[in-house]
């Protein structure tokens, strides 16, 4: 072990020719054509900021530009820079990373030096409609500078921890406490303002004797915040389905493993985010290949024929989903899928059982019909328009005599 060590030691300063960590990693960065800018302190000379990112990272963010994660790990080196990771989301609902940056300090002035290098990197007609953080002042005020037409919304999942750390000691027993943020999910989860109105107050009816719980959930969340996080204003946000963050959250726990000590420098830092890049995207270009080849027996039905190898099947599962509930006696249709993801919902499908026509291809967003990694154009983009209700209309009106169409 010791002639092991001694050698991989050798090995590290014979590649350093005395260059420092950071002069390493930037040659690093330039050897396998990574997309990198840096900012230096004018002070000491030495980088206060850097922004990296692979190549086929930026291909994967153009092709899929429409929904953007942010969130910062700490303690990830000895010098005690953050880590500011961007993810995006695949078709087949993949997480890939953007880029990362190391960052002096979580200041306006260094995300919006970030945000703008990021925006350099997209077409200026293919920017994020949704970006999803957790409750960072400085980076929301940016980014409604930088992306002022995306939406920004606050991780759920977050929150959902947040609560309990503060509010859970505040009550007597366990029992107590359940009843509370079973409430508290109750409200969050609230289909409509009027809903949530109506949980909120009877939540406070039920907790009056909390004042202290209940001033901090509406003091901190839900006085400002609560159109960024509750059902009720975010299901009328097309998200894609990322409102919980669970998928990225697991992205972002697998890079600390990697990371691992908080003594580790920036080189060892890119080289395993280098090395998890290369898994990543081999995945996701696996995921494409089985959306396109590889038909389920669920989505055999005549009703699925424009879709097969065309949507993905994360796609096709949510679809099937409202499908089947069109026989159901869960009629009742809140068009939730349609808003949020863009996909057919159960009254859209029903209509065209009715004509005994499939689920047309230009139902589905084209998001979800993207099986590559060439870019995303504009004209993809989704245009607001009544093109399939309108066909949908004028076949009916064809088919009936002349005083049902009066």
């Amino acid at each position: 072990m010791t002639a092991i060590y001694n050698a991989h030691r050798k090995f590290k300063l014979k590649e350093l020719y005395g260059r420092s960590q950071m002069q390493q990693l930037l040659s690093k960065l330039a050897g396998y054509n990574y997309v990198e800018w840096h900012r230096i302190n004018d002070d000491t000379s030495s980088v206060r900021d850097l922004f990296w990112a692979r190549p086929l990272a930026i291909e994967l963010l153009r092709a899929f530009p429409r929904v953007l994660i942010m969130d910062c790990t700490y303690k990830t080196n000895k010098y005690r820079f953050l880590l500011l990771e961007i993810v995006g989301v695949t078709s087949t609902e993949l997480i890939f990373s953007v880029a990362f940056m190391f960052l002096e300090n979580e200041r306006v002035d260094n995300y919006t030096w970030v945000l703008e290098k990021l925006k350099t990197v997209m077409d200026e007609n293919m920017l994020p409609s949704v970006i999803l953080i957790d409750k960072e002042i400085a980076l929301m005020n940016v980014i409604q500078n930088v992306f002022p037409n995306a939406s920004n919304l606050l991780y759920r999942w977050h929150i959902s921890r947040n609560v309990p750390a503060y509010c859970k000691k505040l009550f007597e027993t366990n029992e107590k406490w359940e009843t509370v943020i079973c409430s508290w999910n109750v409200l969050v989860l609230s289909s409509t303002k009027q809903e949530y109105i109506n949980n909120l107050s009877l939540m406070e009816r039920e907790f009056s004797n909390y004042s202290i719980a209940l001033d901090y959930v509406k003091q901190t969340w839900l006085d400002k915040y609560k159109e960024k996080f509750t059902a009720a204003w975010t299901d009328l946000v097309m998200h894609l389905g990322n409102s919980t963050t669970n998928r990225a959250e697991s992205s972002y726990s697998q890079l600390k493993r990697q990371l691992g000590s908080s003594q580790g420098n920036f080189l060892t830092s890119w080289t395993k985010i280098h090395g998890l890049l290369q898994l990543q995207h081999n995945e996701i270009k696996a995921s494409f290949e089985r959306s396109l080849t590889l038909v389920q027996h669920s989505f055999k039905p005549s009703d699925f024929k424009e879709l097969r190898g065309f949507v993905s099947r994360n796609a096709l599962n949510m679809v099937l989903d409202e499908y089947g509930r069109v026989d159901s006696n869960d009629s009742i249709c809140s068009c939730v899928v349609r808003l949020t993801h863009w996909l057919s919902c159960a009254h859209e499908i029903s209509g065209h059982k009715q004509e005994g026509q499939p689920i047309p291809l230009s139902s589905i967003h084209p998001h979800w019909r993207k099986l590559d990694f060439v870019p995303t154009t504009d004209n993809e983009s989704p245009k607001l328009n009544c093109k399939v209700e309108v066909e949908m209309i004028e076949k009916r009106f064809n088919k009936i005599d002349d005083g049902s169409k009066l």
